[in-house]
Parts: C-alpha cells; structure tokens; sequence
C-alpha cells in the first residue's frame, strides 16, 4: 500500500510541474525559462527565450550619441555580449536606450535578459505568430507590426532593425524610436 501511495504522489508531482526544473526537454513554443523558447540548441539543453511582451520603444543610442560600442555580433548567442557592450559604452541612465531597457526587464523574475542579435531577432520572427498565440494565452501582448530593434551594431551612427511586419532587415540611424523586445538564454 505504502508503494502505491509512493507511485501515485510521484505520477501527481510529475503532472503537475512545467518545463522549469524538470528534465523534459524545451520545444519552440513552450513557455519556460521565463519567456517563450524560440531556440534550442544541438543537445536540447539550452537555447533562448523570448518576453512575453514588449518592454515599449526607444531609441538604440542614448540621446543619439553616435560613437562605437562594438557590438557587431550577429549570430545567435550574441546577443547577451553585444547588450553587455552597448551599456558598458552607453553608461547611465540604462533606461534611456534599448539595450538598457532590455536588461533592466524582469520577465518570469529573470534578470539577465538582453537586446537580441539580428539573427536571434530573425528567429523571433520565424515563429512570431506561435509567439503572438503563446503570449496572448499567457497575459503578455502581440508583436506589433513594426520595426524592433537588435543589439547588432553597423557602425558608429547605424544598427540593424527588423520590420515584424514582412522581416525587412535594415540599418537605420541610431536616434531613431523602434520598438524592444527581450530574449535570454537557458
């Protein structure tokens, strides 16, 4: 009886846990780490997540200041590095520009989220309306059918942006206002 009751409450823990601190491997889509998996990589340990919503709209470089930050990663895993560089060249106030921004979020009280490489951002939109599904189910909002900003700089006045309207990819000046949103790694 003992033994019963044993398999019964360990059947019962295992259905009702999420994908967090379980040994069931992340798909893209699943809502773990404390956004949306977007990402995972050849061994299915790790990979990246989105935030369930935006974290609003700024400009890439504080009040337009156009100098080089060294954040030209463009691959996915780079974007955690560039965002690191952006506000190791930017300084404070972080929450004036977009990789400050993205940092100071919180999401599933995580703290070490970042402004996404252009490739990480790419596979934001890939799965974009799994995304827009997965966060309206889970209390977070839709991309919005502009452009968002990545960490991947082109050169000391310029950065790439991605349209989440048709996945235009282009360089725009760094003053200008384009929409966040953050990703971390597991």
């Amino acid at each position: 009886m003992r033994k019963l009751l044993y398999l019964l409450l360990t059947i019962l823990i295992f259905a009702c846990s999420d994908n967090e601190g379980n040994n069931e491997p992340n798909e893209i889509g699943d809502l773990a780490h404390g956004g949306i998996v977007i990402w995972i990589d050849e061994t299915g340990e790790h990979g990246l997540v989105c935030a369930l919503e935006d974290q609003g709209g700024a400009q890439w470089s504080l009040l337009g200041s156009f100098i080089f930050s060294e954040s030209f990663g463009e691959e996915i895993g780079t974007g955690y590095a560039n965002t690191t560089a952006i506000i190791n060249t930017q300084g404070s106030p972080e929450t004036y520009y977009v990789a400050g921004i993205a940092r100071a979020y919180n999401g599933g009280g995580y703290t070490d989220w970042s402004l996404p490489s252009i490739k990480e951002l790419q596979q934001m939109y890939i799965y974009k309306s799994l995304i827009n599904l997965r966060s309206l189910d889970n209390g977070g909002t839709e991309f919005i059918n502009y452009f968002y900003w990545s960490s991947t700089e082109l050169s000391n006045s310029t950065a790439w942006g991605l349209s989440f309207r048709d996945r235009e990819r282009r360089g725009f000046s760094k003053d200008i206002t384009h929409y966040v949103r953050a990703v971390r790694a597991f």
